[in-house]
């Protein structure tokens, strides 16, 4: 209210509340009781009396309104004090707890999504459309995307969690389930769905537990017992088979024990390298969710692997060439488990390739960001049927003569697991007759990183 409305407004109030005296003046003077000079100046004397009346109020009202008007908008208290000092601290306490309020809500608000995204298990709060309304961290690096705003079903395609979410929205008590997701890596979850209570009784909370690490210990230890007593049955026997003859017939028979400590020596060895690449593929397993981040030099690297089979190479008179393309960028891996996927690959080239022949290969870049290494070998090939299962452990085309020459069986096991680590894809090409080719598309690291 401006300054010229206050007075305007202060002097109908006033006139208003006279209007009752100057009704009992006017029947006073009708009656001939009071004489018209005197019953004007009555009324006038009304008028100042009301205008007196309603001045304290009108400002008391006025200065409190603009205290609201300020305080309610942000603006600075204008400091025009309140005539009632009661009234002026009862609304100074009320404007002090409103803003307390206002505060704390705003806090919990504010800290609600920061506090869900410290937890370590993916977290959903899923409304009663179905559509998530917060993702935390953990479940935003899950999906790969932000998941907010999406429907449910889009992002997690498995009928038990959906059943299991539209019970519990539906006013079900909350389900706990086992879902598993195939790709692009297999992982186990134990997910606990559960309503938000009275205060939002048409939204739900979805909580996963991953237990991929418990599934792949027991399907670990299981396959370990089975194949591994296996591998070591063979070998174990021939070696109780020497040892007993050695300690029998040939105690005194010089040429046997020759003969019979090399073949015994070999079977050691086979068996070191089976218990070897066991551990390995273990250990590799283990980190394989952990996606590494270190800088390798896919020259530097397959160079030194070249290096390292060279004997074997010239004990099957075998040449390993080397064609890389200029300025490659350097791979985004860890070193060690890339050096032991081109020496698994190349050693395989050598091994099962023409004896005498070559071994090439080739690194170029691809358009994604992308370094594919390619190891070609001039061996016999590989039948269709058995390429998809080739990565699979204790696998083998031909089990005499992968034993014969040294394989475990578990080199392409260790390949595939490495690479899957990596976010890189193997690729195996083969026709029988006319050799076989072993690609390895892997991340290379961003241009803008990699540059000095």
């Amino acid at each position: 209210m401006n300054s010229f409305q206050r007075p305007k407004k202060w002097l109908q109030i006033s006139l208003r509340s006279a209007v009752p005296a100057w009704i009992v003046l006017a029947l006073l003077v009708a009656a001939g009781s009071l004489s018209f000079r005197h019953a004007l100046l009555a009324g006038l004397l009304a008028v100042v009396l009301a205008a007196l009346i309603a001045w304290r109020p009108a400002r008391l009202r006025d200065a409190l309104r603009l205290r609201v008007d300020a305080l309610t908008s942000g603006a600075p208290d204008p400091g025009r004090p309140i005539a009632s000092d009661g009234l002026n601290r009862s609304f100074d306490r009320l404007v002090r707890i409103w803003r307390e309020q206002a505060s704390r809500l705003a806090a919990e608000a504010s800290e609600q999504p920061r506090v869900i995204d410290l937890l370590p298990d993916p977290v959903l709060l899923v409304a009663a459309d179905r559509r998530v309304t917060r993702a935390n961290q953990s479940a935003r690096e899950l999906a790969g995307i932000d998941l907010n705003g999406h429907d449910l079903a889009s992002v997690v395609r498995n009928p038990a969690l959906l059943a299991a979410m539209d019970a519990v929205l539906a006013g079900a008590a909350g389900q706990s389930i086992d879902i598993s997701f195939p790709v692009p890596i297999e992982r186990h979850f134990a997910v606990r769905v559960e309503p938000l209570g009275e205060d939002l009784p048409d939204a739900a909370v979805a909580v996963f537990h991953d237990l991929t690490a418990l599934e792949q210990t027991e399907r670990m230890r299981s396959d370990f017992v089975a194949n591994v007593s296996h591998e070591l049955k063979t070998p174990l026997a021939s070696l109780l088979g020497y040892i007993e003859t050695l300690q029998g017939p040939a105690r005194e028979d010089a040429e046997a024990q020759v003969r019979f400590l090399a073949i015994m020596d070999d079977q050691a060895r086979r068996m070191a390298r089976l218990v070897e690449d066991l551990l390995s593929l273990s250990r590799i397993e283990m980190e394989e969710h952990s996606r590494p981040t270190g800088s390798v030099s896919v020259g530097g690297l397959l160079d030194e692997v070249a290096g390292l089979l060279a004997q074997q190479a010239a004990k099957r008179s075998v040449e390993v060439t080397l064609d890389l393309a200029e300025g490659l960028a350097p791979l985004t891996g860890d070193r060690d488990q890339l050096a032991e996927v081109f020496e698994n690959l190349i050693g395989n080239a050598i091994r099962y390739g023409r004896e005498g022949g070559e071994v090439r290969v080739i690194a170029r870049p691809e358009p994604a960001g992308h370094i594919t290494v390619s190891i070609e070998d001039e061996g016999e090939g590989i039948p269709a049927e058995h390429i998809p299962r080739l990565t699979e452990r204790f696998y083998r085309v031909d089990a005499a003569r992968s034993r014969e020459r040294g394989g475990t069986g578990l080199g392409l096991a260790i390949v595939k697991h490495i690479v899957s680590r990596h976010r890189g894809r193997l690729v195996i090409e083969s026709e029988q007759g006319r050799g076989s080719r072993f690609s390895v598309i892997l991340p290379a690291v961003p241009a803008m990183e990699s540059a000095p």
